[in-house]
């Protein structure tokens, strides 16, 4: 396994390559996966510079923390008391809000490097109350490569010192070697979503599964996305929470050379199709401004959401596996 350390402008950069064709470039900014490249082509929508990869309303690859997803005027109920959120998408908190886990340089420390993995661990300890939230928390992100095939696990942990929620997820876009969504195909074994609402995305009523969200059988991303479902809807597209049928069963995203597997242990994923124009320049392309990748976003289930208890460990898993064809 080669490693090697560089920098993107400030921001310590660690790269890992197992020498099967995967190379991952992990970050303490957000405990991130700032770039993943296989067979020498980029696999992430991957900004180019420190200035873009700062910016905190995409999310490029980071950890997301305290609470994945978006809550309702940022107020969250614990053990019978409301708590307020600092909100940062109108009146809601989208991602854990201006305090979100994503921001903050993570302490990281290589855990392993030898014939069979590469493993790094990143720390961060957030203080009472910072995101609104009660009770000091460790959060620890550790990331393993293994020698031996292309696969890259993302194991998030938590630890409150007083109950608390926490729901985490990694915020990678993948584009598998393309500069935008056209040539992608997804399967995603769901019947089942939760509808977010028209004006402002929050997570109302789970449904069955609609056709232009249906991706049981495999399917072009783009094959559905000016349905009216989508486009007379705030989100432009896909932003939507799938419930999964088996969370053994892979997510899959391909395209005539490459194939990537998403597992974990959550019931359900985000799919978000990167839907708004953006001007921040990205490695995989010049040219777009939307469709530029994918973020494929394994996430408790946002009506679901636990309470952690004080010392308990709050702990989640995602696998990505990457194949040539």
């Amino acid at each position: 396994m080669k490693i090697k350390y560089t920098r993107l402008g400030e921001i310590p950069i660690i790269v890992a390559d197992n020498e099967l064709g995967l190379k991952v470039y992990f970050s303490c900014y957000g405990a991130s996966i700032y770039a993943i490249f296989f067979d020498g082509k980029i696999m992430t929508l991957t900004p180019k510079t420190s200035k873009g990869f700062a910016r905190s309303d995409i999310y490029f690859g980071k950890t997301i923390g305290a609470i994945a997803g978006r809550v309702k005027d940022g107020k969250v109920e614990i053990n019978g008391k409301t708590y307020q959120m600092f909100t940062n998408e109108g009146k809601n908190t989208l991602h854990g809000g201006d305090f979100c886990v994503s921001k903050f340089l993570f302490s990281g420390k290589v855990m392993n490097n030898n014939e069979t993995a590469f493993s790094i661990r990143y720390l961060f300890k957030k203080k009472k109350m910072k995101d609104g939230l009660p009770g000091n928390v460790e959060y620890i992100v550790s990331y393993y490569l293994s020698a031996k095939e292309n696969l890259l696990l993302c194991d998030m942990k938590a630890i409150p010192s007083e109950d608390t929620l926490i729901s985490m997820t990694n915020h990678s876009y993948f584009c598998l070697g393309d500069e935008n969504l056209n040539n992608l195909l997804l399967t995603i074994p769901a019947k089942r979503f939760v509808h977010p609402n028209e004006e402002d995305l929050i997570m109302t009523e789970e449904r069955d599964i609609i056709p232009c969200l249906d991706f049981n059988k495999r399917k072009p991303i783009m094959r559905d996305i000016e349905d009216p479902y989508l486009v007379n809807s705030k989100t432009l597209g896909y932003d939507h929470y799938f419930v999964l049928d088996d969370s053994k069963k892979p997510v899959i995203l391909e395209n005539q050379h490459y194939k990537l597997e998403i597992t974990s242990d959550m019931e359900g994923i985000v799919i978000y199709s990167d839907n708004y124009p953006d001007e921040c320049e990205v490695v995989n392309t010049k040219t777009c401004k939307t469709h530029r990748g994918i973020a494929l976003e394994p996430e408790d289930h946002p009506h679901k959401l636990m309470v952690t208890k004080k010392g308990d460990t709050y702990h989640r898993e995602i696998i990505y596996k990457f194949f040539k064809k």
